[in-house]
C-alpha cells in the first residue's frame, strides 16, 4: 500500500528591523555628513541593539568628493563597553573587541550625491560578548583628513526619528565622545538601515 505524500510549505523566514533611518517611512531629515574632509573624522561608528546573533544585512547611505581617489573605507562590527547604563542603552565602542565585515571602495561611490551601499549576511560574532546587547557599526580610514580619503556617511537632523533609535548614539573620533541621536548630543542617528532574520 503506497503512503501518501504531503506537500510541505515552509514559510520564508521573517526579518527583523533593528535600525531604521534610511527609509522613506522611517528617515529623518538629512543634515550633512560626516568623514575626513567634512569634520576630519576617520572612525564614524552608529549603534544598533540586538539581542541576537543571527547574521545581519546592512544598508547605509554614503558619498565621496572623488571617488577615484583609489581610496577605502573598512567596515567593522564593533562591541559595546557598556557604560550606557541598562540594556539597549549604548555607552561606547570598545575598540579592542571587533570583527571585520566588509571593505569600500571610494569608486563605488558618487561624487556630491548619495550612494546607499548594501552589506548582506555580515557577522554578529564578535570576540567576546558585547555588553547591553548594544553593536556598533563602524567605519574606519587609515588615511587622515589631507590624504585624499573623500567618504562621507550622511546623517540625520537631530531628533532620532526612526525605527531602533531609542537609547543608540553616535561616536565620532573628530569628538572623541558618544553623541545621543535623540536631539540632545553633537549629531544626529546616521543614515543606515540594519535587518535580522531568523
Amino acid at each position: 500500500m503506497r503512503g501518501s505524500r504531503r506537500k510541505v510549505l515552509l514559510s520564508p523566514r521573517s526579518s527583523t528591523v533593528l535600525f531604521d533611518t534610511l527609509s522613506a517611512s522611517h528617515s529623518g531629515t538629512f543634515s550633512g555628513y560626516s568623514g575626513p574632509l567634512f569634520d576630519g573624522s576617520t572612525l564614524l561608528c552608529a549603534s544598533f541593539t540586538t539581542t541576537k546573533t543571527k547574521p545581519i544585512n546592512i544598508a547605509m547611505n554614503l558619498t565621496a568628493h572623488s571617488p577615484n581617489d583609489a581610496q577605502s573605507v573598512s567596515v567593522y562590527l564593533v562591541g559595546d563597553d557598556g557604560t550606557g547604563g541598562g540594556d539597549g542603552l549604548a555607552g561606547s565602542p570598545d575598540t579592542g573587541n571587533v570583527v571585520m565585515i566588509g571593505t569600500i571602495q571610494d569608486s563605488a561611490l558618487v561624487v556630491g550625491g548619495i550612494t546607499t551601499i548594501t552589506i548582506n549576511g555580515a557577522t554578529m560574532t564578535l570576540q567576546v560578548p558585547t555588553q547591553n546587547n548594544v553593536y556598533w557599526l563602524t567605519l574606519v580610514t587609515d588615511d587622515g583628513p589631507d590624504t585624499g580619503q573623500t567618504f562621507g556617511w550622511a546623517y540625520n537632523v537631530n531628533d532620532a526619528h526612526g525605527v531602533g533609535t531609542a537609547g543608540q548614539a553616535v561616536w565620532i573620533d573628530a569628538q572623541g565622545s558618544s553623541s545621543p541621536i535623540n536631539g540632545s548630543g553633537y549629531q544626529g542617528p546616521f543614515v543606515m538601515k540594519i535587518t535580522q532574520t531568523g
